[in-house]
């Protein structure tokens, strides 16, 4: 799912809206839910904006939604 997601969205979408092109190389779930592997679920993003979406989502990674 992973390569096929990048194939498709090979540039990070938070980037794009932002009008800097920069490769991909993470596959999100937009939901947060990892368990809802439906293609409509899935964004390309960098390491950054990852990292920043799960930050902001979860507090961190390796925090659970609703833990705390």
């Amino acid at each position: 799912m992973r390569a096929a997601q990048l194939d498709r969205e090979p540039l990070c979408r938070s980037c794009l809206e932002r009008n800097v092109i920069t490769p991909a190389s993470h596959v999100d779930h937009i939901d947060g839910d990892s368990h809802n592997n439906h293609p409509d679920n899935f964004q390309s993003l960098c390491p950054s904006c990852h990292s920043r979406k799960t930050a902001r989502e979860d507090g961190a990674f390796g925090k659970t939604r609703g833990a705390g």
